[in-house]
Protein backbone atom coordinates (compact mmCIF):
# COMPACT_ATOMS: atom_id res chain seq x y z
CA UNK A 1 0.00 0.00 0.00
CA UNK A 2 1.35 3.42 -0.99
CA UNK A 3 1.25 6.26 1.50
CA UNK A 4 -0.66 9.09 -0.20
CA UNK A 5 -0.87 11.45 2.76
CA UNK A 6 -0.01 15.04 2.01
CA UNK A 7 2.75 16.73 4.01
CA UNK A 8 1.72 19.28 6.61
CA UNK A 9 2.39 22.70 5.10
CA UNK A 10 1.95 25.90 7.09
CA UNK A 11 2.45 29.50 6.00
CA UNK A 12 2.32 31.89 8.94
CA UNK A 13 3.42 35.39 9.85
CA UNK A 14 6.99 35.39 11.09
CA UNK A 15 7.59 36.59 14.62
CA UNK A 16 10.54 38.55 15.93
CA UNK A 17 11.98 35.35 17.41
CA UNK A 18 12.10 33.90 13.87
CA UNK A 19 14.81 36.36 12.72
CA UNK A 20 17.61 33.77 13.02
CA UNK A 21 15.55 31.28 10.98
CA UNK A 22 14.84 33.91 8.31
CA UNK A 23 18.56 34.79 8.19
CA UNK A 24 19.57 31.15 7.73
CA UNK A 25 16.90 30.51 5.09
CA UNK A 26 17.80 33.68 3.20
CA UNK A 27 21.54 33.05 3.31
CA UNK A 28 21.24 29.41 2.23
CA UNK A 29 18.65 29.99 -0.48
CA UNK A 30 20.54 32.93 -1.94
CA UNK A 31 23.75 30.92 -2.13
CA UNK A 32 21.98 27.89 -3.62
CA UNK A 33 20.45 30.07 -6.31
CA UNK A 34 23.12 32.64 -7.19
CA UNK A 35 26.54 31.57 -5.92
CA UNK A 36 27.62 29.73 -9.08
CA UNK A 37 27.01 32.73 -11.34
CA UNK A 38 28.54 35.49 -9.27
CA UNK A 39 31.93 36.54 -7.95
CA UNK A 40 32.50 34.91 -4.54
CA UNK A 41 33.58 38.19 -2.90
CA UNK A 42 30.45 39.97 -4.16
CA UNK A 43 28.17 37.14 -2.99
CA UNK A 44 29.87 37.06 0.41
CA UNK A 45 29.52 40.82 0.87
CA UNK A 46 25.87 40.71 -0.13
CA UNK A 47 24.74 37.83 2.08
CA UNK A 48 26.64 39.14 5.10
CA UNK A 49 24.72 42.41 4.86
CA UNK A 50 21.33 41.34 3.45
CA UNK A 51 20.82 38.41 5.81
CA UNK A 52 22.45 39.78 8.94
CA UNK A 53 20.03 39.43 11.85
CA UNK A 54 20.15 43.18 12.52
CA UNK A 55 19.28 43.92 8.86
CA UNK A 56 16.34 41.53 8.93
CA UNK A 57 15.17 42.87 12.28
CA UNK A 58 15.16 46.44 10.93
CA UNK A 59 13.17 45.28 7.91
CA UNK A 60 10.80 43.30 10.14
CA UNK A 61 10.16 46.46 12.17
CA UNK A 62 9.53 48.61 9.06
CA UNK A 63 5.89 49.54 8.63
CA UNK A 64 4.44 47.85 5.56
CA UNK A 65 7.04 45.05 5.48
CA UNK A 66 5.87 41.53 6.33
CA UNK A 67 7.63 38.18 6.50
CA UNK A 68 5.85 34.82 6.30
CA UNK A 69 7.51 31.49 7.08
CA UNK A 70 6.81 28.33 5.11
CA UNK A 71 7.03 25.23 7.29
CA UNK A 72 6.85 21.73 5.77
CA UNK A 73 6.45 18.83 8.18
CA UNK A 74 7.82 21.03 10.96
CA UNK A 75 10.92 22.10 8.97
CA UNK A 76 11.49 25.68 7.80
CA UNK A 77 11.45 25.41 3.99
CA UNK A 78 11.37 29.02 2.87
CA UNK A 79 9.84 32.41 3.34
CA UNK A 80 7.94 35.20 1.70
CA UNK A 81 8.68 38.89 2.16
CA UNK A 82 6.00 41.39 1.15
CA UNK A 83 6.14 45.17 1.03
CA UNK A 84 3.17 47.49 0.98
CA UNK A 85 3.51 50.95 -0.55
CA UNK A 86 6.09 53.03 1.22
CA UNK A 87 8.08 50.05 2.53
CA UNK A 88 10.48 50.25 -0.42
CA UNK A 89 11.89 53.30 -2.18
CA UNK A 90 11.44 51.79 -5.64
CA UNK A 91 7.72 51.08 -5.27
CA UNK A 92 6.13 51.33 -8.68
CA UNK A 93 2.60 52.18 -7.56
CA UNK A 94 0.84 52.83 -4.26
CA UNK A 95 -1.88 50.23 -4.86
CA UNK A 96 0.47 47.39 -5.75
CA UNK A 97 2.10 45.05 -3.26
CA UNK A 98 5.72 44.05 -3.81
CA UNK A 99 6.88 40.48 -3.48
CA UNK A 100 10.45 41.23 -2.44
CA UNK A 101 11.36 37.60 -1.78
CA UNK A 102 9.96 34.18 -2.42
CA UNK A 103 12.74 32.01 -1.08
CA UNK A 104 12.51 28.25 -1.08
CA UNK A 105 15.35 25.90 -0.15
CA UNK A 106 16.47 23.77 -3.11
CA UNK A 107 15.41 20.50 -1.49
CA UNK A 108 11.81 21.79 -1.29
CA UNK A 109 11.57 23.01 -4.87
CA UNK A 110 9.49 21.31 -7.56
CA UNK A 111 6.74 20.44 -5.08
CA UNK A 112 4.33 23.30 -5.81
CA UNK A 113 5.48 25.23 -2.73
CA UNK A 114 6.58 28.29 -4.69
CA UNK A 115 3.08 28.44 -6.16
CA UNK A 116 1.62 28.17 -2.65
CA UNK A 117 3.70 31.14 -1.54
CA UNK A 118 2.63 33.10 -4.62
CA UNK A 119 -1.03 32.22 -4.00
CA UNK A 120 -0.64 33.33 -0.39
CA UNK A 121 0.89 36.65 -1.51
CA UNK A 122 -2.02 37.12 -3.90
CA UNK A 123 -4.51 36.51 -1.09
CA UNK A 124 -2.78 39.01 1.20
CA UNK A 125 -2.70 41.63 -1.56
CA UNK A 126 -6.37 41.13 -2.40
CA UNK A 127 -7.35 41.34 1.28
CA UNK A 128 -5.58 44.71 1.39
CA UNK A 129 -7.41 45.88 -1.74
CA UNK A 130 -4.27 46.05 -3.85
CA UNK A 131 -4.83 45.97 -7.59
CA UNK A 132 -1.87 43.68 -8.21
CA UNK A 133 1.60 42.43 -7.37
CA UNK A 134 5.03 43.41 -8.61
CA UNK A 135 8.54 42.05 -8.13
CA UNK A 136 12.09 42.29 -9.39
CA UNK A 137 13.85 39.22 -10.77
CA UNK A 138 17.43 38.94 -12.01
CA UNK A 139 17.50 39.00 -15.80
CA UNK A 140 19.61 35.81 -15.81
CA UNK A 141 17.27 33.82 -13.55
CA UNK A 142 15.38 32.10 -16.38
CA UNK A 143 13.72 29.58 -14.06
CA UNK A 144 12.15 32.31 -11.91
CA UNK A 145 11.15 34.42 -14.92
CA UNK A 146 9.38 31.41 -16.46
CA UNK A 147 7.62 30.68 -13.14
CA UNK A 148 6.30 34.24 -12.87
CA UNK A 149 5.28 34.41 -16.54
CA UNK A 150 3.35 31.17 -16.12
CA UNK A 151 1.61 32.79 -13.13
CA UNK A 152 0.47 35.73 -15.27
CA UNK A 153 3.22 38.27 -14.58
CA UNK A 154 4.61 40.34 -17.43
CA UNK A 155 7.76 42.44 -17.70
CA UNK A 156 6.97 46.12 -17.20
CA UNK A 157 10.42 47.61 -16.65
CA UNK A 158 13.92 47.23 -15.28
CA UNK A 159 15.81 48.23 -12.15
CA UNK A 160 19.37 47.95 -10.90
CA UNK A 161 20.32 45.62 -8.07
CA UNK A 162 23.76 45.44 -6.41
CA UNK A 163 25.43 42.20 -5.43
CA UNK A 164 28.53 43.47 -3.67
CA UNK A 165 30.29 45.66 -6.25
CA UNK A 166 28.41 44.09 -9.19
CA UNK A 167 25.54 46.26 -10.43
CA UNK A 168 23.07 43.84 -12.03
CA UNK A 169 19.83 44.23 -13.94
CA UNK A 170 16.53 43.03 -12.55
CA UNK A 171 13.40 42.78 -14.64
CA UNK A 172 10.37 44.36 -13.01
CA UNK A 173 7.38 42.08 -13.43
CA UNK A 174 3.78 42.83 -12.57
CA UNK A 175 0.44 41.05 -12.43
CA UNK A 176 -2.82 42.88 -12.00
CA UNK A 177 -5.91 41.27 -10.50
Amino acid sequence: MTDTTQPTIVISAARLDHIATLAELGWTTFLETFEAENDPADIDAYVREAFAPETLRAQYETEGCQFYLLIVEGDPAGYLKLNMSGAKDNSTDDDLMEIERIYLLARFQRRGLGQRLLDFATKVAQERNCRGLWLGVWERNAKAIAFYEQAGFSIVGEQRFSIGTDLQLDLVMQRNF
